[in-house]
Order: C-alpha cells, then sequence, then structure tokens
C-alpha cells in the first residue's frame, strides 16, 4: 500500500475492512436480500482470519445475487420464475433490469482499454474518432455464463480459492443495485 510518505506498508486489516465497506446496497434493495448479502460482506471480512472463507463469501454473494433476481421476478408478477442463476441472468438482460454501463468492473475494463488504446501508436481510433469499446451487451451474456459456472463450483465443492472476495461482492452489489433502484430514479 502507498503512504503518505511515498514509501509502502503492508496491506492491513483496516485496509481490507475499508474496502469492504465501501460496497453497499441501496436503500431500494428489499431488506431480506440486504440481510442475505450482509451475510457475504460479513465472511469477506472474517476470510482475513480464515482465508478459506473467501470462497464462502463469494458463494454467498452470488446466492445473494440470485434471490435478489428471484425477489424482482416476484415483485414483477411475471408468471413462472426461470430457473437457476444462469436463466435468471438472462432474464434480466432481456428485461433490461440490468446494465453494464451501471457495474464498476465494467468501468474499469473500459478505462484500461481506453488507457491501452491510447498509449500505444497504432491507428485505433475509427472513422469517426472513437476507441472501440468492449460491447456491453457481450459483457453481460459472459457474465450471465460465467457467474453461474463459478457458484456451481463452490456449491458442489470445490478446493478453488479466487481470493477476489472484494471484486464478487462489488460486482453482485452493482447488479443488485440495478434490480431495486431508487424510486425517484424510477424503474429499471
Amino acid at each position: 500500500m502507498p503512504t503518505t510518505g511515498g514509501g509502502r506498508r503492508p496491506f492491513e486489516l483496516s485496509d481490507f475492512h475499508a474496502a469492504i465497506e465501501e460496497v453497499q446496497l441501496r436503500g431500494s434493495v428489499p431488506d431480506n436480500v440486504w440481510t442475505h448479502f450482509e451475510t457475504a460482506r460479513n465472511l469477506a471480512l472474517y476470510s482475513w482470519f480464515v482465508y478459506r472463507f473467501q470462497s464462502v463469501g463469494e458463494m454467498q454473494a452470488l446466492a445473494s445475487l440470485e434471490f435478489a433476481l428471484r425477489e424482482r421476478c416476484r415483485r414483477e408478477g411475471s408468471g413462472r420464475q426461470p430457473m437457476g442463476l444462469k436463466h435468471l441472468l438472462h432474464h434480466a438482460i432481456q428485461s433490461r433490469w440490468i446494465d453494464a454501463e451501471g457495474l464498476s468492473a465494467y468501468q474499469e475494463i473500459q478505462g484500461r482499454r481506453r488507457e491501452f488504446l491510447q498509449s500505444t501508436a497504432l491507428p485505433f481510433i475509427d472513422r469517426q474518432g472513437r476507441l472501440p469499446q468492449l460491447d456491453p451487451q457481450i459483457y453481460l451474456e459472459q457474465l450471465a455464463d460465467m457467474l453461474p459456472r463459478l457458484r456451481n463450483a463452490w456449491a458442489h465443492g470445490s478446493g478453488m480459492l479466487l481470493g477476489q472476495s472484494v471484486r464478487i461482492l462489488r460486482l453482485c452489489a452493482d447488479l443488485i443495485n440495478q434490480l431495486f433502484p431508487n424510486s425517484s430514479a424510477g424503474a429499471a
């Protein structure tokens, strides 16, 4: 970690806690979903002491996302709900409940791509003077395919440790927040 003196210091529990604390759900998210997700945040925090809690916390975050998707479907009264996280995510994409532009991970990827393309001497700019961008629809479809595979790997037994608790939490929080927009923002 950089310090104010320009040096470096070890990553500490307070840094980890601050990173997790930044991951918040909106007040418009239903209490039952909020409580479910809060369990994932606490598991992530305790992974500082028991590293294997990372995968449990990541699985809980994804289970919270599935729970939130089911709650949104229930509130929409759309009849028979899709089964499984993958189908629920595809349903949310088709229903335009979620948008790649609202995901901090997508924004970070776009920013890194822009920096890279601008730093090279290669002519990446199109005829309208724009840099090529990652297609938001393709990004969402890839998430809808990848996230259930991750969750299933943990749910059905795996020694896999990604060590990505904060990233998974943030991604799930971004998606859950889109499912339950603030009432002043209107329905997604």
